[in-house]
This record gives structure tokens, C-alpha cells and sequence, in this order.
């Protein structure tokens, strides 16, 4: 399926862009909060502190050094173009510039692994959730079942469902590749929050991995809102406006009458 192939690789090249881009993104969050929190702090102190104007003049500074030198040892030997480099407070803030950045790494790191972790699940449980209501279509609308040449007449081929969720996993998978491949060259870690895991990290997965298969099936029932039938047969949403007219329910009604103003759309 050709549509198909087209979407996997354009969702894969939008998750490679947005993944990769996630420090870029974070910097510019922290530097427009920064600057929104100095000029709030100029408004209300007119006069800033010399040493605040020196740490912001040796702070840049000593980010590059450490951006160039983490990851090969830093070096007992630095040099910044602050008028107080030698001095106490200079080599303090350098060591909480340095543990800020080891910080955000490895939260980043963290973020990239659950994002990894979560793709997976997902990728997973979007099979099962077919599989489990293919005899309950009307009550689980899934897009999917839109693809069956007779939804409510012909089974899910169980041999293309797990084919596309093959490709789809290739297709994670060669993300995963790339972007760890970039981010350790960045710094980055995921191995290493991966290793650092909590003992009950499989039982927190498993938990949230149920929780989101059952709030997937709660939006999903709730994308047609019949309300407007409460005390009428279902079909009379299509008409009334509750049912989405492209959908699997509307689909069904349309069988049953095709007379439907509705019915035209599909």
C-alpha cells in the first residue's frame, strides 16, 4: 500500500525532526523564559547588581567550554574573560552551570527513552485493541475497520494487521537508530537512564500501558456524541448531526438506509 508507505516514512521524518530537535527547542524555552524573567526583574530593580551583569557576561562562556569539553574529561584548566575568573564565586557559578547542564541531559535523556518505550507500547497496542473489538465494531469505531472492503460482514486479516504492525516497528526502530546515534554524540544517554531504571519500572509500565489502552477506548466511543438519541435508534444521530458523517457508525447506517442526507459523503 503505497498511502500507506508514504505516511509511515512522513511520520518517521517528522519524528526524527522533532526528536532531534527537543535540546534546540528546550535551550530556546529556557533562554525566552530567562529573558522574560530579566526583564521583569529590570522593571521592578532598575539598577542590576555588577555581579549579576558579570555572571551573565562569564556565563556564555563557560557553557562553550563545557559543551566543547564534556564527554572527553574536563580539564583542570580554564579560562574565562570575566574580570573575577580566579575567584571563589566565578569557579562556584562554573560548577552550577556544569551540574545544571549535566542536569537537563539527563533529564533529556529520561524524556528520550519514555518517548522511545511509549512509541513501542503504542505500536502494540493499537493491534490488540483491533483484534479485541473486530466483533463490536459500532461500540470501537477504529479508522481501521474503515479499510476492510465490508467492515460489518469480513473479519480482520490477521496476516496484514501483523505486516503493517511490522513495517511500523521498522520504522520506529530505524528512528530510535538514527536519533540515538546523534544524541550520543551530544551527550545524551538513554542507555544509561534504560540502566537506571527502578526496580518497579515494569509493573509502572505495565499499569500505564492498561491505563492508556483504556482512555484510547474512551475517546474513541466518545468521538460521536449520542446524547442527541439518547431515547432513539442509533441512526438518528447521522441525521441529527451526532455522528460523524465519514465514520464507521455512519457507514453502517447508511446500510441500513441509504437515504440518509449523510450517505452521500461516503
Amino acid at each position: 500500500n503505497k498511502a500507506l508507505a508514504a505516511v509511515v516514512v512522513g511520520q518517521s521524518a517528522f519524528e526524527i525532526i522533532m526528536r532531534l530537535s527537543m535540546p534546540w527547542r528546550e535551550a530556546k524555552l529556557e533562554q525566552l523564559a530567562k529573558h522574560s524573567r530579566h526583564v521583569l526583574r529590570t522593571m521592578s530593580e532598575r539598577q542590576p547588581s555588577l555581579r549579576s551583569t558579570l555572571h551573565r557576561a562569564s556565563s556564555v562562556v563557560h557553557v562553550e567550554f563545557f559543551l566543547r569539553t564534556e564527554g572527553k574529561g574536563v580539564s583542570k584548566k580554564w579560562h574565562s574573560s570575566s574580570a573575577d575568573s580566579d575567584s571563589y564565586a566565578s569557579r562556584r557559578d562554573y560548577g552550577e552551570i556544569t551540574e545544571r547542564i549535566r542536569a537537563q541531559r539527563a533529564f533529556l535523556s529520561m524524556v528520550f527513552c519514555g518517548e522511545m518505550i511509549s512509541e513501542y507500547v503504542a505500536i502494540l497496542v493499537t493491534p490488540i485493541l483491533v483484534l479485541l473489538f473486530q466483533d463490536d465494531k459500532l461500540n470501537m469505531p477504529l479508522d481501521y475497520y474503515l479499510n476492510l472492503s465490508e467492515p460489518f460482514r469480513e473479519r480482520v486479516d490477521l496476516g496484514q494487521l501483523c505486516l503493517r504492525t511490522l513495517g511500523q516497528f521498522v520504522a520506529e526502530l530505524g528512528v530510535d537508530v538514527v536519533c540515538l546515534a546523534y544524541e550520543e554524540r551530544g551527550g545524551y544517554n538513554a542507555k544509561a537512564a534504560w540502566e537506571a531504571r527502578p526496580a518497579y519500572f515494569g509493573l509502572c509500565l505495565a499499569f500505564s500501558s492498561v491505563f492508556a489502552g483504556m482512555l484510547s477506548v474512551f475517546f474513541l466511543k466518545q468521538q460521536d456524541d449520542l446524547s442527541l438519541c439518547l431515547n432513539s435508534p442509533l441512526c438518528d444521530c447521522l441525521e441529527l448531526g451526532g455522528i460523524n458523517p465519514v465514520g464507521l457508525r455512519a457507514g453502517y447506517c447508511c446500510i441500513l438506509n441509504p437515504n440518509f442526507t449523510a450517505c452521500s459523503l461516503n
